[in-house]
C-alpha cells in the first residue's frame, strides 16, 4: 500500500521516468504496483507493454484520476472501500478444448510470447560460424515448414549437445510451431 502511494505521488509530481522503480521495489513488484493502479483507475495516460517477457511502463500524459487524487488524500479509506467492493472472480479460458494460452486463476493474465521464439532462434544462429549456421538453419527450416516429427532432432543430437543454448531456443521454437498447427 505504501509503495502504491509512492508511485501515485511520482505520477502527481510528473516524474519523467516512470519506467524505473524506486530503490525499495524490484522491477517485477513495481510492474504489479503500476498494473494495480491502472486496474483501480487511479492513474490515466499510462500502460504496460510486454516484450520478451519484460514489462515496460509507457507513459506520455500520465496523471492521476479523481480516484487517484482521493486515494492520495486518504489512502486508508480507499483501501478499506476497495477490499469491501471487490469480489474475486475466477478466470478459466479454454476455448472448445483448445488449451493453447489457457489460464487458471484469479483474474489471470497470460503472456505466452511464443512468437518471439523463432526470432530468438534466428538471432542465436546468426552468431554461429558459417559451417554451424548451415546445420542450425536445417533445424530452423524444419520448424518453419512444420516438419516436426518424433525423432526429427536425432540427427542433430551431437550438434545440439555442443550448443546447449541452441537446444533451448529450438525447444521453444518447436513449442511455438506446435501451437500453430
Amino acid at each position: 500500500m505504501e509503495q502504491k502511494r509512492v508511485f501515485l505521488e511520482r505520477v502527481e509530481n510528473k516524474d519523467e521516468d516512470l519506467n524505473i522503480s524506486n530503490y525499495r521495489v524490484d522491477s517485477d513488484d513495481y510492474l504489479e504496483i503500476v498494473k494495480l493502479a491502472i486496474e483501480e483507475e487511479l492513474v490515466l495516460g499510462i500502460c504496460i507493454k510486454y516484450a520478451s517477457n519484460k514489462g515496460i511502463v509507457i507513459h506520455s500524459n500520465a496523471h492521476l484520476s479523481s480516484k487517484g487524487i482521493e486515494y492520495l488524500d486518504n489512502p486508508d479509506l480507499m483501501e478499506t472501500e476497495s477490499k469491501v467492493n471487490v469480489a474475486p472472480s475466477q478466470v478459466i479460458n479454454i476455448y472448445g478444448g483448445d488449451q493453447r494460452g489457457a489460464g487458471f486463476g484469479m483474474n489471470a493474465t497470460i503472456n505466452n510470447n511464443f512468437d518471439n521464439s523463432l526470432e530468438e532462434l534466428g538471432a542465436f544462429i546468426s552468431r554461429l560460424s558459417e559451417n554451424e549456421q548451415k546445420e542450425a538453419n536445417e533445424i530452423l527450416d524444419a520448424i518453419k515448414n512444420g516438419d516436426i516429427k518424433p525423432g526429427m532432432l536425432s540427427r542433430f543430437s551431437t550438434f545440439l549437445e555442443s550448443h546447449p543454448n541452441l537446444g533451448a531456443y529450438t525447444g521453444k521454437a518447436i513449442v511455438w510451431a506446435l501451437t500453430k498447427l
